[in-house]
Protein backbone atom coordinates (compact mmCIF):
# COMPACT_ATOMS: atom_id res chain seq x y z
CA UNK A 1 0.00 0.00 0.00
CA UNK A 2 1.33 3.56 -0.95
CA UNK A 3 1.09 6.57 1.10
CA UNK A 4 -1.91 8.33 -0.54
CA UNK A 5 -3.53 4.67 -1.05
CA UNK A 6 -3.35 4.54 3.28
CA UNK A 7 -5.33 8.34 3.38
CA UNK A 8 -8.49 7.11 1.27
CA UNK A 9 -10.52 3.41 2.61
CA UNK A 10 -11.74 1.27 -0.06
CA UNK A 11 -15.52 2.03 1.45
CA UNK A 12 -14.79 5.93 0.19
CA UNK A 13 -13.50 4.65 -3.28
CA UNK A 14 -16.87 2.73 -4.05
CA UNK A 15 -18.97 5.58 -2.91
CA UNK A 16 -16.86 7.94 -5.28
CA UNK A 17 -16.28 5.65 -8.51
CA UNK A 18 -18.45 3.15 -10.35
CA UNK A 19 -16.03 0.17 -11.82
CA UNK A 20 -16.93 -1.48 -15.36
CA UNK A 21 -15.26 -5.24 -14.86
CA UNK A 22 -15.46 -6.10 -18.31
CA UNK A 23 -13.90 -3.04 -19.79
CA UNK A 24 -11.86 -2.39 -16.46
CA UNK A 25 -12.97 1.76 -16.87
CA UNK A 26 -13.78 4.06 -13.64
CA UNK A 27 -16.31 6.43 -13.82
CA UNK A 28 -17.04 9.40 -11.43
CA UNK A 29 -20.61 8.93 -8.91
CA UNK A 30 -22.19 12.22 -7.91
CA UNK A 31 -20.88 13.44 -5.08
CA UNK A 32 -22.59 14.63 -1.37
CA UNK A 33 -21.57 17.85 0.19
CA UNK A 34 -20.17 16.34 3.26
CA UNK A 35 -17.28 15.05 0.58
CA UNK A 36 -16.69 19.19 0.07
CA UNK A 37 -15.40 21.92 2.87
CA UNK A 38 -17.50 24.99 2.39
CA UNK A 39 -16.05 28.42 2.16
CA UNK A 40 -16.39 31.65 3.00
CA UNK A 41 -17.67 32.21 -0.72
CA UNK A 42 -19.13 28.42 -1.07
CA UNK A 43 -21.70 26.28 0.51
CA UNK A 44 -20.35 22.13 0.69
CA UNK A 45 -23.94 22.24 -1.54
CA UNK A 46 -22.73 24.34 -4.18
CA UNK A 47 -19.40 22.78 -4.39
CA UNK A 48 -21.26 19.32 -4.93
CA UNK A 49 -23.90 20.47 -7.44
CA UNK A 50 -20.71 22.25 -9.31
CA UNK A 51 -18.86 19.17 -9.04
CA UNK A 52 -21.67 16.78 -10.40
CA UNK A 53 -22.43 18.71 -13.45
CA UNK A 54 -18.80 18.61 -14.64
CA UNK A 55 -17.42 15.17 -13.38
CA UNK A 56 -20.30 12.89 -12.68
CA UNK A 57 -20.92 10.11 -14.85
CA UNK A 58 -17.12 10.95 -16.79
CA UNK A 59 -14.32 8.80 -17.24
CA UNK A 60 -12.20 8.88 -13.84
CA UNK A 61 -8.17 8.35 -13.67
CA UNK A 62 -8.05 7.96 -17.22
CA UNK A 63 -4.85 10.18 -17.94
CA UNK A 64 -2.05 8.77 -19.16
CA UNK A 65 1.17 8.87 -17.36
CA UNK A 66 4.59 8.76 -18.79
CA UNK A 67 5.01 5.34 -17.65
CA UNK A 68 2.29 3.90 -19.50
CA UNK A 69 -0.56 3.39 -16.57
CA UNK A 70 -3.32 5.33 -16.45
CA UNK A 71 -3.38 7.69 -13.42
CA UNK A 72 -5.47 10.50 -11.94
CA UNK A 73 -6.38 12.26 -8.41
CA UNK A 74 -8.79 11.62 -5.82
CA UNK A 75 -8.87 14.49 -3.75
CA UNK A 76 -6.02 15.90 -4.85
CA UNK A 77 -4.05 13.02 -4.22
CA UNK A 78 -2.46 10.87 -6.92
CA UNK A 79 -3.96 7.56 -7.61
CA UNK A 80 -2.86 4.70 -10.11
CA UNK A 81 -6.03 3.42 -11.97
CA UNK A 82 -4.84 -0.34 -12.04
CA UNK A 83 -4.37 -0.19 -8.14
CA UNK A 84 -8.00 1.45 -7.91
CA UNK A 85 -9.55 -1.23 -9.76
CA UNK A 86 -8.32 -4.21 -7.13
CA UNK A 87 -9.17 -2.13 -4.40
CA UNK A 88 -12.93 -1.39 -5.24
CA UNK A 89 -13.46 -5.51 -6.90
CA UNK A 90 -11.47 -7.33 -3.92
CA UNK A 91 -12.58 -4.25 -1.01
CA UNK A 92 -8.46 -3.97 -0.09
CA UNK A 93 -5.56 -2.05 -1.50
CA UNK A 94 -3.44 -4.21 -2.78
CA UNK A 95 -0.56 -5.37 -0.82
CA UNK A 96 2.37 -5.50 -3.15
CA UNK A 97 2.74 -5.08 -6.69
CA UNK A 98 0.24 -5.58 -9.62
CA UNK A 99 1.23 -7.05 -12.81
CA UNK A 100 -0.72 -6.71 -16.15
CA UNK A 101 -0.96 -10.46 -16.96
CA UNK A 102 -1.58 -9.84 -21.23
CA UNK A 103 1.39 -6.52 -20.38
CA UNK A 104 -1.29 -3.79 -21.93
CA UNK A 105 -0.26 -0.94 -19.26
CA UNK A 106 -3.97 0.45 -19.72
CA UNK A 107 -6.15 -2.74 -19.31
CA UNK A 108 -7.42 -2.91 -15.70
CA UNK A 109 -10.16 -5.47 -16.19
CA UNK A 110 -9.49 -7.35 -13.12
CA UNK A 111 -9.13 -10.94 -14.84
CA UNK A 112 -6.15 -8.76 -16.51
CA UNK A 113 -4.48 -7.83 -13.16
CA UNK A 114 -2.43 -10.32 -10.72
CA UNK A 115 -0.56 -9.45 -7.43
CA UNK A 116 2.81 -9.70 -7.99
CA UNK A 117 6.37 -8.51 -6.25
CA UNK A 118 9.05 -6.64 -8.82
CA UNK A 119 10.88 -9.94 -9.34
CA UNK A 120 7.55 -11.88 -10.37
CA UNK A 121 6.40 -9.06 -12.62
CA UNK A 122 9.94 -8.65 -14.44
CA UNK A 123 8.87 -12.23 -15.47
CA UNK A 124 6.19 -11.36 -17.78
CA UNK A 125 8.21 -8.32 -19.29
CA UNK A 126 7.90 -7.81 -23.53
CA UNK A 127 10.68 -8.78 -25.49
CA UNK A 128 13.08 -5.62 -25.19
CA UNK A 129 13.14 -3.17 -29.03
CA UNK A 130 16.84 -3.90 -28.62
CA UNK A 131 16.58 -7.85 -29.39
CA UNK A 132 18.01 -8.53 -33.01
CA UNK A 133 16.92 -12.34 -32.99
CA UNK A 134 13.30 -12.14 -32.14
CA UNK A 135 13.36 -14.49 -28.70
CA UNK A 136 14.10 -12.88 -25.55
CA UNK A 137 17.50 -14.02 -23.96
CA UNK A 138 19.00 -15.66 -27.23
CA UNK A 139 21.30 -13.68 -28.76
CA UNK A 140 23.69 -14.25 -32.57
CA UNK A 141 27.35 -14.33 -31.67
CA UNK A 142 29.00 -12.13 -33.97
CA UNK A 143 32.54 -14.64 -34.08
CA UNK A 144 30.87 -17.68 -35.92
CA UNK A 145 26.91 -16.69 -36.31
CA UNK A 146 25.96 -19.58 -33.86
CA UNK A 147 23.03 -18.39 -31.29
CA UNK A 148 23.48 -18.14 -27.06
CA UNK A 149 20.73 -18.63 -25.14
CA UNK A 150 20.79 -17.07 -21.43
CA UNK A 151 18.19 -16.43 -18.74
CA UNK A 152 18.37 -13.98 -15.46
CA UNK A 153 17.49 -15.88 -11.90
CA UNK A 154 18.13 -14.50 -9.05
CA UNK A 155 20.06 -11.29 -10.10
CA UNK A 156 22.24 -14.01 -12.29
CA UNK A 157 22.27 -14.33 -16.03
CA UNK A 158 22.96 -18.45 -16.07
CA UNK A 159 24.55 -19.50 -19.13
CA UNK A 160 22.15 -22.25 -21.26
CA UNK A 161 24.52 -22.69 -24.58
CA UNK A 162 25.34 -22.12 -27.50
CA UNK A 163 23.44 -23.71 -30.35
CA UNK A 164 23.71 -24.03 -34.59
CA UNK A 165 19.71 -23.02 -35.10
CA UNK A 166 17.72 -20.36 -33.46
CA UNK A 167 15.19 -22.64 -32.96
CA UNK A 168 17.49 -24.73 -30.78
CA UNK A 169 18.23 -21.69 -28.54
CA UNK A 170 14.73 -20.79 -28.92
CA UNK A 171 13.76 -24.21 -27.31
CA UNK A 172 16.57 -23.99 -24.47
CA UNK A 173 15.43 -20.65 -23.18
CA UNK A 174 11.30 -21.63 -23.14
CA UNK A 175 12.45 -24.99 -21.53
CA UNK A 176 14.23 -22.52 -18.38
CA UNK A 177 11.25 -20.07 -18.83
CA UNK A 178 8.86 -22.92 -17.50
CA UNK A 179 11.45 -24.67 -15.11
CA UNK A 180 12.13 -20.96 -13.30
CA UNK A 181 8.24 -19.88 -13.13
CA UNK A 182 8.23 -17.34 -15.95
CA UNK A 183 4.77 -16.01 -17.24
CA UNK A 184 3.76 -17.95 -20.51
CA UNK A 185 3.46 -14.15 -22.26
CA UNK A 186 7.19 -13.40 -21.02
CA UNK A 187 9.08 -12.25 -24.01
CA UNK A 188 6.03 -11.22 -25.95
CA UNK A 189 6.62 -9.02 -29.02
CA UNK A 190 6.58 -4.91 -27.91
Amino acid sequence: MTRNESLIPVELLRELLTLDEEAGSLKWNSRQPRHFTATVARTAKHMAANWNSHFAGTPALASPHANGYLHGRIFAFGFLAHRVVWAIHYGAWPCEGLDHINGVKTDNRVRNLRPADHAENARNMKRANTNRTGVTGVSQLKRNGRFYASIRVGGRTVNLGTYSTLEEAASARAAANAEHGFHANHGRAA
